[in-house]
């Protein structure tokens, strides 16, 4: 009999990036299915989830449903919401992701509380789902940690780490403790500060300590034995691709320039495609031994396009203008090549 994988799950965003209609997502669709990718998706409502259960890829990768952010573990009317997001889910959901937030630092033992009531909502729902809790509001990697630390026992309630958001915190704390006195993130290529060579030379310096804070981390939550959930994402203090305004959310083959002078100086990204093969490999159930599972969350880049061929010109035979179907197909054919880069990591 074979053994069974051990590879992290693959999965994406399935949703619409752009403006448009459902063809861009049958589009999505049909990749998804082709590629073996899993989908997340972000559901606003119980009876919004239930429509995208009907639409979802049909593969056997895992569906994970990421939860309103408005969502609150320490209010009982926002667990009751929770418990009917678990119902509409029924057996199709591997896990729900939701964000952390700031009273996981200042109430740990309410938080601690709220997270078994989760547990229980799991459990007489008959649900075999994990419940994610994401890194997201930026408090201590150590009290995020620690709360995983007590919940242990919690067999269905892990942690979701968002690469970006660890290490653009970790990039801001590394820069102000040597200049309190300047936001890395407030910075951009264009920037008069960065002329300074100390200013570039501490944003590089602190840029490295991004990768070695991750991999701890992600040792340190996989050795309390169950899987953990990843936003895998590459990004940087001067990046202004995302249109949503944030410096993460970047694919890991991006890079960055600025001038000093008459010299063009080379910016790396947090991690870039070394520093993906690195958290793969520490993610893969032969070193972890979970079988974790990784989201795509790549932010489309404005003015990036990818012409249609005939199969997905079918779908937008009804469009005057073209413009984001291409948008759309660009940011598909960046989830695809990082899938097949990642598989050739796994192999």
């Amino acid at each position: 009999m074979p053994e069974q994988s051990t590879a992290p799950h693959l999965l994406a965003l399935f949703e619409k990036r752009v403006e448009g209609d459902d063809a861009l997502l049958e589009m999505a669709r049909s990749r998804f299915e082709k590629n073996e990718i899993g989908a997340e998706v972000y559901a606003g409502s119980p009876e919004e989830l239930r429509w995208l259960l009907s639409i979802q890829p049909k593969n056997t990768a895992p569906l994970v449903v990421h939860l309103p952010r408005y969502l609150n573990l320490l209010k009982d009317e926002h667990l009751e919401t929770i418990s009917l997001f678990i119902q509409a889910g029924e057996h199709w959901v591997y896990g729900y992701v939701l964000h952390d937030t700031k009273e996981l630092e200042s109430n740990p033992s309410s938080y601690y509380r709220a997270l078994q009531k989760v547990q229980i909502l799991l459990l007489d729902a008959g649900s075999t789902a994990m419940f994610f809790l994401e890194y997201a509001a930026g408090i201590s990697i150590d009290s995020f940690a620690d709360i995983f630390r007590k919940a242990e026992p919690l067999t269905q309630v892990s942690a979701c780490v968002d690469t970006g958001h660890v290490g653009i915190r970790q990039v801001r704390k590394a820069f102000n403790a040597k200049n309190d006195t300047l936001d890395p993130c407030s910075l951009t290529v264009h920037s008069p500060e960065l002329q300074n060579e100390a200013i570039y030379s501490l944003l590089e310096e602190s840029t490295r300590t991004a990768l070695p804070h991750l991999l701890t981390l992600l040792v340190e939550l996989q050795s309390l034995g169950k899987p953990i959930h990843i936003h895998l994402h590459d990004g940087h203090p001067l990046s202004e691709y995302s249109p949503y305004g944030v410096s993460d959310h970047l694919g890991f083959f991006e890079s960055f320039s600025l001038l000093s002078g008459s010299k063009e100086l080379k910016l790396p990204t947090l991690y870039g495609p070394s520093g993906l093969k690195k958290i793969i490999n520490a993610l893969d159930g032969n070193v972890a031994k979970n079988v974790n599972s990784i989201t795509l969350e790549f932010h489309p880049i404005v003015g990036r396009h990818r012409d249609l061929d005939e199969e997905d010109l079918v779908l937008f035979q009804h469009w005057d203008v073209l413009d984001n179907a291409k948008c759309m197909n660009e940011w598909l054919h960046n989830i695809e090549r990082h899938v097949g880069l990642i598989k050739g990591f796994l192999a």
